[in-house]
């Protein structure tokens, strides 16, 4: 039966979840029984003295590289943390290994899938079970420095800031280093934060009253949608500039510089989705703008990075989503000055919904990435 097991010398509690005939994971047991619930209702009842931080750790296959994630996070100098693992559905070691930590260090709670269910449902488990003050996200095969939370931790209690980022530097196989130095758009506008946001700390009470979690029929970009709705909404993002999260590139090989259409056709409903959250719950013109602004041009950037014998495919896919995307906006004149980086042509197939039209304008090579020019423009848009 699969479980999460708490170690009992902390709190004296042994949770136990299994997966139900609709695959949700209901509680069945601890030392007192309680009631069934369905997955978004898992809670723990947090004490008094809850953590600081609530680390949450999606894992599936990765024992190559899970004791490095898992050592950076054990000796963080920011003591008072949780550190939740899921597995999710792992058929490696890494089972074995996280319930290995957890026999050793009481601060580790690991949650077991029973099937591979994605890292969205892995991390919205985890955030249902945290009891932190802040939540704070990790990939099993990334790493932390030692002082990552701490000084995040600290620049949020001076600060009182919902969101707190640090730094992703990506380490290569071949050794390179690569620092991504958005930390100064984002001082100047918090709309300049769409990625990296394992990078961050996210007030929990915040992220919580606003509903706010993994979509879970999206498998590429819901991090980027989790991200999207919490920047729009928090009142104060601070950068520090001095700590470093370690995200980790596993495969440098030329391939992985394409997506496949799979990936194009889920990260433009991953897109959809920013822009359906928009027109529910931003009220602000600005945000509003921003947020489709963003969704627009990513997906208008997506056929550029499909495999070159797909690029029509990619452009066809992408094709549909910009005129529903154009057709759904209340205010389709805020995506005007995004219409004219691709011309007239482009501009005018999406006014009037021609999708043939559109494609092949999507299919020519713009002279630079609009992902690219969207970076430039943010900062004044």
């Amino acid at each position: 039966m699969p479980e999460i097991f708490r170690n009992a010398r902390r709190e004296k509690a042994y949770w136990r979840f299994y997966s139900g005939a609709d695959d949700t994971i209901k509680t069945v047991a601890t030392l007192r029984k309680p009631a069934k619930t369905s997955a978004p209702d898992i809670k723990r009842v947090c004490g008094a003295m809850s953590p600081q931080v609530s680390i949450i750790v999606p894992v599936y296959n990765t024992e190559k590289y899970l004791a490095r994630c898992l050592d950076s996070l054990r000796v963080q100098t920011l003591h008072d943390i949780e550190i939740i693992c899921v597995n999710d559905g792992s058929n490696d070691q890494s089972s074995a290994l996280l319930h290995r930590y957890a026999a050793e260090d009481s601060r580790f709670v690991i949650v077991e899938f029973s099937r591979n269910r994605g890292p969205a449902a892995a991390r919205n488990a985890g955030m249902g079970l945290a009891c932190g003050e802040y939540l704070g996200f990790v990939d099993s095969d990334d790493t932390v420095a030692s002082f990552f939370y701490e000084r995040l931790y600290a620049k949020a209690l001076e600060t009182s800031s919902e969101i707190v980022k640090g730094v992703l530097r990506q380490l290569f196989p071949n050794g390179a280093v690569r620092e991504e130095a958005s930390n100064a758009l984002i001082r100047e506008n918090r709309f300049a934060f769409f990625s990296q946001w394992s990078s961050a700390i996210y007030l929990r009470s915040f992220i919580r009253d606003n509903g706010i979690e993994c979509p879970l029929d999206i498998s590429n970009a819901e991090d980027t949608v989790f991200l999207m709705k919490a920047v729009s909404l928090c009142k104060k993002i601070v950068v520090v500039d001095d700590v470093c999260y370690y995200y980790m590139r596993r495969d440098d090989s030329l391939d992985s510089n394409y997506l496949s259409l799979q990936k194009i056709e889920t990260i433009c409903r991953a897109m959809r989705e920013i822009t359906r959250f928009a027109n529910l719950k931003i009220a602000d013109e600005v945000a509003y703008g921003k947020l489709f602004r963003f969704s627009f041009t990513m997906c208008m950037d997506l056929p550029m990075r499909a495999f070159p014998a797909q690029v029509d495919m990619a452009a066809n896919i992408c094709a549909e989503h910009l005129i529903a995307f154009y057709g759904f906006c209340h205010q389709p004149s805020l995506l005007d000055d995004v219409l004219r980086l691709r011309g007239v042509d482009f501009e005018n197939a999406v006014k009037r919904g021609n999708a043939k039209a559109l494609t092949r304008a999507l299919s020519r090579t713009p002279g630079a990435s609009l992902f690219s020019q969207l970076r430039a423009r943010i900062r004044h848009v």
